[in-house]
């Protein structure tokens, strides 16, 4: 995965990204703090901007190239 952007917050790791040498669709991949581990993925509609994810509240937003803004809510 080429990763586009990250963002830390005080529960985990969030890292959105694309691949280019294997057909698959970008993701955001959310990881553990403590050990790295995966906790989860979760594929994105569009090609992620370079530095264009943040996080506010509790929602994380990713941009995307094609001019898209995508909200994702917390628990």
């Amino acid at each position: 995965m080429t990763v586009d952007d990250f963002v830390l917050t005080p529960q985990a790791i969030y890292c959105v990204g694309h691949y280019q040498r294997i057909e698959k669709a970008p993701e955001l991949l959310v990881l553990s703090r403590e050990d790295g581990k995966l906790l989860g993925a979760v594929p994105i509609a569009g090609f992620p901007s370079f530095m264009g994810m943040s996080a506010a509240g509790n929602r994380l937003f990713v941009a995307t190239r094609e001019g898209k803004l995508i909200c994702f809510t917390g628990k």
